[in-house]
């Protein structure tokens, strides 16, 4: 290291220059009577105009901050704006024969410290954010486990009164109702929650395919219909069209709304009516589900539209507050549009419009079809319980039935018979069922495969049909639907 002595002035006025260049530092000695004496460092970065700073100038002039301010005491202030704009930190300097002062240029450290602000702005933002989605998501846990638990004790409530020996005084027909009636709310309420996730992460998925609008419908009917007769709740569709329009559209995610829709209806209703209108017209199909139940104060319509979302006035009825605005985001991503019309204490009207095809009368399609004489089905479940039901659908709707649990079962039922289709499990035993379907159909197998699958997700369905399959069921089964679509493949 180099010591500094007054032989050398060399390197005193280099390190001055060095500070004066890089902090911009500007000083300024005035008199006792406030006149400038002398001014050094970088002058021009504060008062570009020389003109500004000459002998005869006061203090105040230069330094508006100044005014009212003893500069015998020494002094600091932070964050000075000068008349150009630039922010600095000023230093006044008592002399004995008058006072300096220091100017150094924070305009860097200004726009860092207000980055660092911003920053902590956004941070905090996100906290809240995040603390109130953390606290609608324990809200919505907390909803969801007794929505989930009320129709599961019922459910094993009742089927428990089936399975005693001594059932004389148990009404078999009415614990089935309540056994057939919660399931139907729970399966709703599940796969609401499941596409409520792939919603979240962007995977949901519009398919479209012909759909029998009589189809559609019946399948809501079904869903719905013993809900409101457990509230005594009038429930009626009404067609402004032809009932067996067929049209190309979203089968699933439309009945999911629907369904949403008027269990909502049903829901917020102690007695009248819960009614679907449909029209079709001009390539759109609109439904308008009207009730007369207990309505939506018009400040809470937007706020019953988003996730998690409970009108105020219904907080002590049971729901989840996810079907409404997971309709509107199916209805959105359908190409469609949801809105709502309600008056408090009167009732609620939500009309759905979704794009859609040319209508086709369903029996213009058929009018050629030809009966398949092969009633023989391969049923290929293995799960024990699902395999006498299915097959009861099956045989009650005039098939032969043939059961395979295994694949060596299967195989030993492709040898001895050549059935017509066969129902393959997607998580077959012993066998993915995708890859069990190419070997059957390589092997020479020239009938139909669907394949029964408790996931819906794209990628499934992309791989099922890629295997060589037909079509695909999703379970759980849907009677009426498992026998139209059987009709439908075998008549083709």
């Amino acid at each position: 290291m180099k010591v500094m002595t007054e032989n050398d002035p060399a390197m005193s006025e280099s390190v001055h220059d060095f500070i004066v260049e890089r902090l911009n530092i500007a000083g300024f000695s005035f008199d006792t009577e406030h006149h400038l004496v002398t001014a050094d460092g970088n002058i021009e970065y504060y008062f570009p105009n020389p003109n500004t700073v000459t002998s005869d100038t006061q203090a105040t002039d230069l330094f508006p901050f100044l005014v009212g301010i003893d500069p015998t005491i020494e002094k600091e202030f932070p964050y000075i704006e000068m008349p150009n704009g630039v922010i600095v930190d000023a230093f006044i300097k008592p002399t004995g024969i008058g006072y300096d002062v220091v100017l150094i240029d924070m305009s860097l450290q200004r726009d860092k410290h207000q980055q660092v602000q911003q920053i902590a702005n956004v941070v905090s933002l996100q906290k809240d954010e995040i603390s109130a989605e953390n606290e609608a998501k324990s809200k919505f846990i907390s909803t969801f486990s007794h929505e989930l638990k009320t129709p599961l004790s019922s459910i094993l409530g009742y089927s428990e009164l089936l399975t005693e020996e001594d059932n004389a005084r148990v009404n078999i027909s009415a614990n089935a109702n309540a056994i057939h009636r919660n399931g139907i709310y729970l399966l709703n309420l599940i796969n609401n929650v499941l596409e409520q996730g792939r919603a979240d992460i962007q995977q949901t998925t519009i398919s479209t395919s012909p759909v029998k609008l009589s189809d559609l419908l019946d399948s809501v009917s079904y869903l719905v219909q013993p809900l409101a007769d457990k509230k005594k709740i009038q429930f009626s569709i009404h067609y402004g069209c032809q009932e067996d329009f067929v049209l190309v559209l979203d089968e699933q995610h439309l009945c999911q709304v629907l369904v949403n829709l008027v269990t909502n209806s049903i829901k917020f209703s102690q007695e009248g009516f819960v009614t679907i209108e449909v029209t079709y017209a001009d390539n759109e199909l609109q439904f308008i589900v009207s009730d007369t139940g207990i309505g939506i104060p018009e400040d809470e319509l937007v706020t019953i539209m988003q996730p998690f979302g409970r009108a105020k006035h219904t907080r002590h009825i049971e729901g989840a507050g996810i079907g409404l605005s997971l309709s509107n985001t199916l209805v959105t991503l359908m190409g469609g549009e949801l809105s709502i019309q309600s008056k408090l204490g009167e009732g609620t009207a939500v009309t759905v419009t979704v794009p859609t095809t040319n209508a086709v009368i369903a029996s213009d399609l058929n009018g050629d079809a030809k009966m398949n004489d092969n009633k023989q089905i391969l049923l290929a479940e293995d799960d024990e319980d699902l395999v006498p039901l299915i097959a009861y659908y099956l045989e009650e709707a005039g098939y032969d039935v043939l059961i395979a649990m295994s694949q060596s079962e299967l195989k030993a039922e492709l040898a001895n018979h050549q059935p017509a289709m066969i129902l393959m499990d997607h998580n077959f035993r012993e066998a993915d069922g995708i890859e069990l379907t190419k070997e059957v159909l390589e092997s020479g197998y020239n009938g139909k495969v669907i394949m029964l699958t408790a996931s819906s997700g794209e990628a499934i369905v992309k791989q099922a049909m890629s295997a060589g399959c037909s079509d695909f069921i999703s379970k759980p089964i849907d009677r009426e639907k498992l026998i139209t679509r059987l009709e439908e493949h075998l008549n083709d």
